[in-house]
C-alpha cells in the first residue's frame, strides 16, 4: 500500500488566527493575512466583557513571527478573514465620525511622527512610520495644552504596595516620555489626508485576492 505525499506548499496570501483568554471576561484575536514568508498584516482585537477594547492593524516583518502563526494557528478561509476586516472597518470609521469634532494632532517623538485623535472615551492613532493604526476604547482623563499631554487627576499619592512599588519605578521613564513628546495640533483635513493613507495601504491587501502567487502577494 503507498503512502500518499502529505506535504504542501502555503500559497499567498493565505490566513492565520488565534484566540485565547475569557470570553466572558476578557480575550484576545489575533489574525494575520500571510503576504509572503517575511511579510503580512497583522489584526488585533482585544475584548473586555464582550465588547471591544482595542483593535490594532499593523505590518509584519518577521519571518519567525509569521512561521510560528503558519505552523501552530488555525487557518481560516478568506471568508473568515473578511469578517474580522469587517469589525474592524465598522469600529475604525464610527470612531471616525464620532472624533470628527475633535482636534487633530501630529505627535513627535524624536524624529517620528505620528497622527492622532481622542476624546474622553476613544484614542485613534495613525503610525505611518510602523505601519500601524490604533483605536483604543477607555476612559481618558487628559488634555493637551502647551504641545503637551496634562493629566487632570491628582498626582497619584504612592502606598506601600507592590503595585505602587512597580509604579515608581517606571515613573521616571514615563516622564521622561512625555517630556520629550510634542502634540502639535494640525487642521482635521491633513489628520484625514494622513489617515486615509495608512488605511488605503492595507484595503489593497484586504480586497478579495483575484490570484495567489507561490512566492509572494502583491497588489
Amino acid at each position: 500500500m503507498k503512502k500518499p505525499n502529505l506535504s504542501y506548499n502555503n500559497y499567498f496570501p493565505f490566513y492565520t488566527q488565534n484566540t485565547f483568554g475569557d470570553k466572558k471576561y476578557c480575550y484576545w484575536v489575533e489574525t494575520i493575512m500571510h503576504i509572503s514568508r517575511e511579510r503580512g498584516i497583522r489584526i488585533f482585537l482585544e475584548y473586555e466583557l464582550k465588547k471591544p477594547k482595542k483593535i490594532s492593524i499593523k505590518r509584519i516583518e518577521d519571518r519567525n513571527r509569521l512561521y510560528n502563526a503558519m505552523d501552530k494557528d488555525t487557518h481560516i478561509t478568506y471568508i473568515d478573514f473578511a469578517k474580522e476586516v469587517n469589525t474592524v472597518y465598522r469600529h475604525i470609521s464610527g470612531a471616525i465620525k464620532t472624533l470628527m469634532a475633535e482636534p487633530s494632532y501630529r505627535v513627535i517623538f524624536a524624529v517620528l511622527s505620528t497622527y492622532f485623535k481622542f476624546n474622553p472615551d476613544i484614542e485613534l492613532k495613525a503610525d505611518p512610520w510602523s505601519k500601524e493604526i490604533e483605536l483604543i476604547y477607555g476612559k481618558f482623563d487628559y488634555r493637551i495644552a502647551g504641545g503637551k499631554k496634562v493629566d487632570n487627576k491628582e498626582p497619584r499619592v504612592y502606598t506601600d504596595s507592590e503595585e505602587d512599588a512597580i509604579m515608581k519605578r517606571i515613573d521616571p521613564s514615563l516622564r521622561a516620555f512625555n517630556d520629550a513628546t510634542t502634540y502639535q495640533e494640525i487642521a482635521g483635513e491633513d489628520f484625514e489626508k494622513r489617515f486615509d493613507d495608512e488605511w488605503d495601504y492595507f484595503v489593497e491587501y484586504f480586497n478579495s485576492p483575484k490570484y495567489i502567487r507561490k512566492n509572494e502577494y502583491r497588489v
